[in-house]
């Protein structure tokens, strides 16, 4: 039987996460440019390697931006998201995900992603829209890719 964490265990861990984003957010999102994707003609990157934290603190730098980010996946009836920790999935902490909108070709590409495990996700980040009829961080769009995270 797994163990179940304890507050003071989580909240410490959740502390450890905000400041692992704090100190991520000093440091500008173009020095996490992929090399998945080349650069555009005009220098712009095509692909930013994010955190989920960083996306949840900090969301409008990633407006409508492509990303490359790992989170745990969870596929339900109008509660497709992406959480930061599997805690966070179990404990329904909406606020610690981001929304999927899951694209018609989903089946295909994440034919390799377990549901509730962790996953590697290529999509469009916006903040703008939040999910359904909850409050998350945003949205991920125009998912391409879905890998397993192991």
């Amino acid at each position: 039987m797994k163990k179940q964490m304890s507050l003071g265990r989580y909240l410490r861990r959740a502390a450890a996460a905000m400041v692992v984003g704090l100190a991520f957010n000093t440091v500008s999102a173009e020095q996490h440019c992929s090399l998945w994707l080349p650069r555009a003609a005009n220098g712009e990157c095509g692909m930013y390697e994010v955190s989920m934290v960083q996306l949840i603190a900090n969301p409008d730098a990633f407006e409508g931006k492509k990303v490359a980010v790992i989170g745990v996946l969870n596929t339900q009836f109008e509660g497709d998201a992406l959480y930061l920790h599997k805690e966070d999935l179990t404990a329904r902490i909406s606020l610690n995900s981001v929304s999927l909108v899951l694209p018609p070709n989903w089946a295909a590409i994440s034919s390799a992603c377990k549901n509730r495990s962790y996953v590697l996700l290529h999509g469009v980040f916006t903040s703008k829209t939040k999910g359904h009829a909850v409050w998350r961080a945003g949205s991920l769009e125009s998912l391409d890719l879905c890998r397993p995270w192991e």
